[in-house]
């Protein structure tokens, strides 16, 4: 089973921060992915395992797939609307980094 993590924060600057965690959580919840969700803001420590599967990447929300970034919000619909989240979501590909930008 593959590790689908959410890296987002509640101290979220702006209102788009705010609605792309919410879109990436519909997406998630509607396909029934199980998935944890990491509060940066609460649990900063995490944020180095973030880091290093998004090289450094620091925006967010960031999708994770077994370690490795999947993309931030629109990069994941992206990927949903073209019919290629589901096969990253069960671990069957790999996220091609123009997915990640």
């Amino acid at each position: 089973m593959v590790q689908v993590v959410l890296y987002s924060t509640t101290s979220a600057a702006t209102l788009k921060v705010k609605t792309d965690i919410t879109k990436i959580r519909h997406i998630l919840d509607a396909k029934k992915v199980p998935y944890e969700e990491v509060d940066l803001a609460s649990t900063p420590e995490r944020r180095a395992s973030m880091l290093a599967g998004s090289e450094g990447l620091l925006a967010l929300p960031q999708l994770h797939v077994d370690g490795r970034l999947v993309g931030v919000a629109d990069s994941v619909q992206e990927l949903e609307d073209w019919g290629e989240l589901d096969a990253l979501l069960r671990g069957e590909a790999s996220a091609a980094p123009a997915a990640a930008q």
